[in-house]
C-alpha cells in the first residue's frame, strides 16, 4: 500500500541506448512507495530500441502518474541537456534523476522526502548510498585493487580514508575528491534553479569541453552556496555492464575533471582548501592524456611544482609522460 505525500516530486528518466535496461527503470519509479510523483521521461535520440520500450510501458505509466511527459529530442544533445529540460518541465518541490541503465530502491523517495522534513531549507541536496548490480539485475560487486565491494560508499572509503569521518558533507571534502554516486541525488529543486542548473560546457583558458560528468560540477556549485546530507541507506542501484559511460569516455572524463578542478584554484585558494584541492587535481593531472608540456606548464602557472614532485615521491609512482 502506497503511503500518499502531497509534496510533489518530478522524476526525470534521462534515456540514451539503453533499450535492454530502461524497463526495469521506468519500473522502479512507478513501484515507489511514495505516491505524489510525477514520470518526465527525455530520450537522447536513441538509436536502438528505447523508444518502443518507453512507448509500450505508456498505458502502464499514464495508470500510475497523473503528470507525465515523453520528450524525444531530434538531436542528440547529451545529459546536462536532458536534465536542463527536465528541470525546466518539472512542477515538483522536489527533483530527483535516473539514469536509464540504473534502478531506484521502492522507498527512495519517500526516505528522501521524509528526511528532508526535518533539515532545514539550506539544504540542497541529500545523497545515498548505492547497491551495484549486474547485466542480469544481480546484485554484484565492483572490484578494485583486487578487493571486492557491494556498495558504492564502501569502495569510496577504500580509496578516500578521510570518508570515515563523522562529517564529510562539506565542499572541502569534495573537492578532495567526488564520493557522492550520482543515482544517489534527490535535491529541493528551487537550489536547482538558483544555481541555474546543469553547466553544459567547461571553459578553461580557450578551451570549451561538453562535460560528460553531469554530477561532479554540480556538486561543487551547490556544496558552495549550500548545505547537503548523507543518507545512510541504500536506495538505488547503479548498474556495471561494458557500455558504462564512466567505462568507456574514461580518458575524455580525467580531462574534464583536471580543467574543471583547475578552475576551482581561486575559490580554494580564497577559502584555505589550496591542500585539500591538491590531494584530487594531482591525481588527475597524473592520469589525464595531455602532454608533458602542458603539464609542467600547469604546475608552473598554479606554483604547484614542488607540491606535486613531493606528492610523486610520495606515492612512488613512475613519472608521467
Amino acid at each position: 500500500m502506497r503511503t500518499y505525500k502531497k509534496e510533489l516530486v518530478s522524476v526525470i528518466v534521462p534515456s540514451f541506448n539503453h533499450g535492454k535496461y530502461i524497463d526495469k527503470t521506468i519500473k522502479s519509479v512507478m513501484n515507489q512507495t511514495y505516491e505524489n510523483i510525477e514520470l518526465i521521461v527525455i530520450d537522447d535520440k536513441s538509436s536502438d530500441n528505447s523508444i518502443d520500450i518507453i512507448k509500450s510501458l505508456e498505458s502502464d505509466i499514464k495508470n500510475r502518474f497523473d503528470n507525465y511527459q515523453f520528450i524525444f529530442k531530434d538531436t542528440n544533445l547529451g545529459l546536462t541537456d536532458s536534465l536542463n529540460k527536465g528541470l525546466y518541465l518539472a512542477k515538483g518541490k522536489y527533483f530527483t534523476y535516473i539514469q536509464s541503465d540504473d534502478v531506484m530502491h521502492k522507498d527512495k523517495i519517500y526516505l528522501s522526502v521524509e528526511t528532508f522534513k526535518k533539515l532545514n531549507e539550506d539544504y540542497s541536496f541529500i545523497f545515498s548510498d548505492v547497491f551495484f548490480i549486474d547485466e542480469k539485475d544481480s546484485l554484484t560487486y565492483y572490484i578494485s585493487e583486487g578487493k571486492k565491494f557491494d556498495t558504492w560508499m564502501k569502495l569510496m572509503r577504500y580509496h578516500y580514508p578521510w570518508l570515515n569521518s563523522k562529517d564529510v558533507c562539506h565542499y572541502r571534502f569534495l573537492i578532495r575528491g567526488n564520493f557522492i554516486p550520482a543515482m544517489g541525488n534527490f535535491f529541493r529543486k528551487r537550489w536547482l534553479e538558483k544555481v541555474n542548473g546543469w553547466s553544459e560546457f567547461l571553459y578553461y583558458k580557450d578551451k570549451r569541453l561538453k562535460f560528460i560528468n553531469e554530477d561532479y560540477p554540480m556538486w561543487l556549485k551547490l556544496s558552495k552556496v549550500s548545505k547537503f546530507y548523507f543518507l545512510d541507506n541504500q536506495l538505488a542501484y547503479f548498474r556495471i555492464h561494458k557500455k558504462n559511460t564512466s567505462t568507456t569516455r574514461a580518458k575524455d572524463s580525467n580531462i574534464e575533471v583536471l580543467y574543471l578542478l583547475l578552475n576551482e584554484y581561486e575559490y580554494c585558494k580564497e577559502n584555505g582548501y589550496i591542500k585539500d584541492l591538491e590531494i584530487n587535481l594531482f591525481k588527475y593531472l597524473k592520469r589525464a592524456k595531455i602532454s608533458l608540456k602542458e603539464k609542467v606548464k600547469i604546475l608552473t602557472e598554479y606554483n604547484l611544482l614542488k607540491d606535486f614532485i613531493k606528492w610523486r615521491l610520495r606515492k612512488s609512482v613512475p613519472k608521467f609522460s
